[in-house]
């Protein structure tokens, strides 16, 4: 269709006064509208008819609004489709953007904005068409803030925790008010009461069972963050999208959560606020970017696949604000003082940018990105994530145990809590086939890249720097060191073809003139690729283990 051309709107509601004005409305904006009253008239109306928008109201005679929607979904090419609805039900919203409905408008609405609503869909339709895919349009601010007014309906969070939030927020509040307002949602009270029973509150073998208890144990501002965090991750595991595994996110967010009680008990902050929910809810922020634009996430994450790129990076060119701040904004409209979302806000920011930040901010933000870290690592991994490991500085400041030990405490506590860690779907993790000698030149302390490259699937042999010489199939980790350090390992050179230096930014170009180099942050599936090209058969590397010297 021409430029020239009217666009044309089926618009399907059972109300004639509403249709009427509505399309009187669109007319005056140049649109062409017909009309139907019922579900299986407006059916038979698209097949015959090319529509560019689909307007239905949901409660529709014969055919109801969301069975005509799904099924228009599915039609190639198919038009837009807005759900026009007077039904406030956030699971069923959601539903419908997961989808792939193109917007849902709530009733009652000022009918002179649809026109408005329906050319902004189209533009974005047309430049994603003409471009070719994803990277190439974006998401304007007005665009983004118009859509999460809406956000409780991208990501439900329900009234008892609502109130828990608000009841933390007023001096006066009593713990029993609190505990009867978790009461009211089973799904918080069982995670206060198996967080009062944590390790981290309690080192005795005697149970809390009592709510008030177990508030006055954790602190009243902490559990508004978990009762809020745990709220939002409800239901995320049974959710449905086509291009993100949602039970693998609900796993990894719970194993931040874990992994930040961990590392919380080797910091000392005189306040903690913001840290746990942080670590939970680093990546819900991209469920309700995914659940707005879903149609969107389907060209990124393809991208994502055709050039090893990680998500974060499309959705850099894409969107106006980073899923951690859309989530940081969402805690700001539930309530949530800037002290407790503002660690989230930075999640995404790299270790050298947080340098200038000061503390305990900037202790913060690390702590939540190291959670989210090990989180992936006990869990598993989206080819499209980030890997960045903290840098060995980072820990040493932070005077954090080797973060291997944290993993392994957090698959512990994953596996305690009946929660699969070992693979995406809950099956335990094959032997590994392929092989890497590995070698580090880093902080020791802070190295976490083995368990990283485990978590692929490789087995992983530690070797000392002298091996670089007379050995192959091996990743060199360089982490914050400079070239000149690694030169004096390399001998002939005879090895470089199987050998990958892992190193940073900074560093980069100075070890790529002595062999292949990669630098993080990069996706998982960028570094899968990079150390799959030097691994060896894993019997190939026991044989020659085994072989006498």
């Amino acid at each position: 269709m021409s430029s020239d051309t009217p666009h044309r709107v089926l618009v399907v509601e059972d109300d004639a006064a509403l249709a009427q004005a509505i399309g009187h409305s669109l007319s005056a904006e140049g649109f062409v509208c017909d009309f139907a009253a019922n579900g299986v008239v407006a059916g038979a109306m698209l097949v015959g008819g090319a529509y560019d928008i689909l307007l239905t109201d949901l409660r529709l005679p014969m055919l109801n609004g969301h069975a005509l929607s799904v099924a228009t979904l599915a039609r190639q090419p198919r038009p837009l489709v807005i759900v026009l609805t007077g039904v406030v039900e956030p699971r069923l919203a959601a539903d419908l953007l997961i989808r792939g409905v193109d917007d849902v408008v709530f009733k009652p609405v000022p009918v002179f904005h649809l026109a408005a609503k329906f050319k902004a869909l189209l533009a974005r339709r047309t430049a994603l068409e003409r471009r070719g895919g994803a990277g190439t349009t974006t998401v304007s601010a007005a665009d983004l803030e118009q859509k999460l007014a809406n956000v409780r309906y991208a990501l439900p969070i329900s009234q008892a925790a609502l109130d828990v939030v608000r009841l933390t927020s007023q001096e006066e509040t009593s713990v029993r008010e609190l505990a009867e307002a978790l009461a009211r949602d089973a799904s918080l009270a069982v995670e206060v009461l198996r967080l009062a029973n944590s390790q981290f509150y309690i080192n005795t073998s005697q149970k809390i069972m009592d709510l008030e208890e177990a508030i006055v144990r954790i602190g009243t501002r902490r559990v508004a963050e978990i009762a809020s965090a745990t709220s939002a991750l409800v239901g995320i595991a049974d959710r449905t999208f086509t291009w993100m595994n949602s039970t693998l996110l609900w796993r990894q967010s719970m194993a931040s959560g874990i992994a930040m009680g961990r590392l919380m008990e080797h910091v000392h902050l005189s306040d903690h606020s913001g840290l746990y929910i942080s670590a939970l809810t680093q990546g819900l922020g991209r469920v309700v970017l995914g659940t707005l634009y879903p149609g969107m996430y389907e060209l990124l994450t393809r991208s994502c696949a055709a050039n090893g790129e990680s998500l974060l990076d499309q959705e850099d060119r894409c969107f106006p604000s980073r899923h951690s701040e859309v989530m940081a904004t969402i805690l700001a409209n539930w309530g949530f003082p800037p002290t407790v979302y503002g660690p989230l806000r930075h999640t995404l920011s790299s270790y050298d940018e947080l340098q200038s930040m000061s503390d305990p901010l900037r202790t913060k933000v690390e702590l939540c990105k190291i959670a989210g870290l090990v989180g992936r690592i006990a869990t598993g991994w989206e080819p499209f994530d980030v890997v960045e490991p903290a840098p060995g500085a980072v820990v040493a400041r932070l005077n954090l145990p080797p973060l291997a030990e944290i993993v392994e405490e957090t698959r512990a506590a994953l596996e305690h809590l009946d929660v699969a860690a070992t693979g995406q779907d809950g099956m335990e993790a094959e032997t590994p086939l392929r092989s890497v000698g590995y070698v580090s030149l880093s902080s020791r302390r802070g190295d976490i890249l083995p368990e990283v490259l485990a978590s692929m699937g490789l087995t992983v042999r530690p070797l000392e720097p002298e091996r670089l010489a007379v050995e192959g199939n091996i990743i060199v980790n360089c982490g914050d060191v400079p070239a000149k350090r690694l030169a004096p390992y390399l001998g002939s050179g005879l090895f470089a073809e199987t050998r990958l230096v892992v190193t940073d930014l900074r560093h980069l170009e100075d070890y790529r003139r002595m062999g292949t180099a990669i630098r993080f942050p990069m996706s998982y599936a960028a570094l899968m690729a990079a150390c799959e090209a030097v691994a060896a058969d894993a019997e190939v590397a026991n044989a020659f283990l085994d072989a006498p010297a």
